[in-house]
């Protein structure tokens, strides 16, 4: 899935809201105190599978709605550097900074990778702890 415009950010929104839950190919986090250490399983997962999107600042408990203390700028560059330093091979994730309800937010959309590169892991976890997939 991906957000080419804003249009299709505030219509992924309204799904979101009216579903109460996370897509097969879309995940959600707050991150209101710093980039979620769950972040890097995503990126795995969404590179070993058929890619996905990734929207930061977004409290699904809250109905998505935008999260407290949520620092754009901060956000877009730890997982920027997470995307390059803390996954093997380096995930190529098209990082920006949106609007929701007039709130900044950050939309990754993180391709597959090609499958002489696969899997992705966390390079910490290793190659046999640290590979994902997504389920349903």
């Amino acid at each position: 899935m991906e957000v080419e415009s804003s249009r299709d950010l505030v219509a992924l929104v309204k799904l979101l809201r009216r579903r109460g839950t996370d897509l097969p190919t879309v995940e959600v986090k707050a991150a209101g105190g710093g980039l979620p250490k769950s972040v890097r399983e995503t990126l795995s997962a969404f590179s070993n599978d058929r890619g996905g999107l990734l929207v930061l600042g977004l409290d699904e408990a809250s109905g998505f709605t935008p999260a407290h203390g949520f620092d754009a700028a901060k956000i877009r560059d730890d997982l920027a550097a997470a995307c390059s330093d803390v996954m093997e091979p380096p995930v190529r994730a098209d990082i920006q900074i949106e609007d929701v309800d007039g709130q900044p937010v950050v939309v990754a959309a993180v391709p597959e990778i090609s499958p002489d590169t696969k899997p992705c892991y966390v390079k910490v976890k290793g190659i046999t702890g640290g590979s994902y997939t997504r389920g349903g």
